[in-house]
């Protein structure tokens, strides 16, 4: 009896909640890798406290957080779904990163395999003063250019 009750004192600290499960109430799973990454960016990006791991065996990742984020991480979601891409293009790189500041849109730089990726979240009206900006930009970059 004793052994068994010296065996259950070192295994119970161990089977309890990890520090992240006592810290963050709320988590989800999700197998598009670059979606989860993408999520874990953006809270990063808004001081948002939260935890990125990897599920073993399942190929799928987690982010947990407070429950007190959760509309703000749903929020989050919602806008990560309507996410625009144009691969970094080191001639047009400040046109674009001049857009996004003058137009206050939240942005992100990516590294993938095929190459430098921005990434923002577009609003209707931003987005068309964006392409305006941009295109206006290019052709300014191409007039020095001649």
């Amino acid at each position: 009896m004793a052994k068994l009750f010296f065996i259950l004192c070192l295994i119970v600290p161990f089977s309890g909640c990890s520090s992240s499960e006592q810290k963050y109430k709320s988590s989800m799973t999700s197998s598009d890798l670059e979606y989860m990454e993408d999520l874990s960016a953006i809270l990063n990006n808004r001081s948002i406290e939260h935890e990125y791991k990897l599920v073993m065996f399942s190929f799928a990742a987690e982010i947990s957080f407070k429950n007190e984020d959760n509309e703000i991480v749903g929020n989050l979601q919602k806008k990560l779904l309507s996410a625009s891409n144009v691969k970094f293009d080191e001639k047009l790189r400040l046109c674009h990163i001049e857009a996004f500041k003058e137009l206050d849109i939240e942005y992100f730089i990516k590294e993938k395999e095929d190459g430098i990726w921005l990434k923002w979240f577009p609003e209707s009206e931003k987005e068309r003063k964006l392409q305006k900006i941009t295109t206006e930009c290019i052709f300014r970059e191409k007039d020095n250019a001649f």
